[in-house]
């Protein structure tokens, strides 16, 4: 099998993967903070760092956890949300001055 096969098999496994993640229609937000480059996690998992859009887990009748802690480790913000308390905005902004 030559390499370009190779890839297109594996593009062939992992696109069903890529879409389920991406096609879910789990809502997404941006994160954003002052100062900017906090770490962003959605139930206690490294979600990159801000400005960072973010996907929302949300099972039936879930909370979902966002915490964005300030580049230096000083402080930390944190937000529950539920589906029904999302912002209209999709903008979750985090001032950690």
């Amino acid at each position: 099998m030559n390499s370009s096969n190779r890839r297109s098999g594996l593009w062939a496994l992992c696109a069903p993967l890529v879409c389920l993640t991406a096609c879910s229609g789990a809502p997404r937000i941006h994160v954003t903070s002052q100062p900017e480059t906090a770490r962003v996690y959605v139930n206690g998992v490294l979600a990159g760092n801000t400005p960072a859009d973010v996907v929302l887990p949300f099972g039936e009748g879930e909370k979902v956890y966002v915490q964005v802690v300030h580049p230096a480790g000083r402080y930390v913000g944190t937000q529950i949300l539920t589906e029904e308390s999302l912002p209209t905005t999709g903008e979750l902004p985090f001032d950690l001055r």
